[in-house]
């Protein structure tokens, strides 16, 4: 069974609005080309700045709608993804230096913030999200692979946030018809 992009949006009921939030992060800009590619006829980028484009990044699609707010604020949140399918859930203090400095702050952005984009899916009617964690959930890998079933040991308030915020979407589960998690190990441009 496919869990794409693809697999997400083909369905009996496709996806035509989507939300995501983290807009101005590289992983959105390309998400947004994928949706574009898809037939998404909407997508409304949230997060705390718009999206910057340069030179090298293509336009971003006509139907491109930037609303800026804060992922600890429910308001801003049901406001900005009224109307969508579906939630890219993006945004997150990828940082783990600054989860050590500033733990609380690690934990509000990325469990309570998290349960603020669950909490405005289930009150907006919002079909699904898609929530992405980490890696680092597992702490040290036992073996050169690292699947679903690994053991999770979290060795950072980072990592711990982001297993918090996997407990939330596993609580929603019941109010969304689609709710899924990916862990995201890292790559060139990307944190966590």
């Amino acid at each position: 069974m496919s869990y794409g992009v693809d697999a997400l949006l083909v369905s009996k009921r496709p996806c035509r609005a989507v939300g995501i939030t983290g807009g101005g992060g590289a992983l959105a800009h390309y998400l947004i080309e994928v949706l574009a590619r898809q037939g998404v006829e909407k997508i409304v980028l949230f997060g705390k700045k718009a999206p910057s484009s340069s030179p090298e990044r293509p336009e971003f699609p006509l139907d491109l709608s930037i609303k800026t707010g804060d992922i600890l604020c429910l308001d801003d949140l049901g406001k900005a993804f009224d109307g969508c399918d579906f939630i890219f859930h993006l945004a997150a203090q990828t940082h783990v230096g600054r989860s050590l400095s500033e733990p609380l702050e690690c934990f509000r952005v990325n469990t309570m913030g998290t349960a603020n984009v669950l909490e405005a899916c289930r009150i907006g009617g919002i079909r699904g999200v898609l929530y992405t964690s980490t890696v680092h959930v597992y702490g040290v890998p036992q073996g050169s692979l690292i699947r679903e079933d690994h053991p999770l040991a979290p060795l950072s308030i980072y990592a711990a946030s982001k297993l918090a915020g996997e407990m939330a979407v596993q609580g929603y589960r019941a109010g969304l018809e689609r709710s899924l998690r990916g862990r995201l190990a890292e790559g060139e441009g990307f944190h966590g």
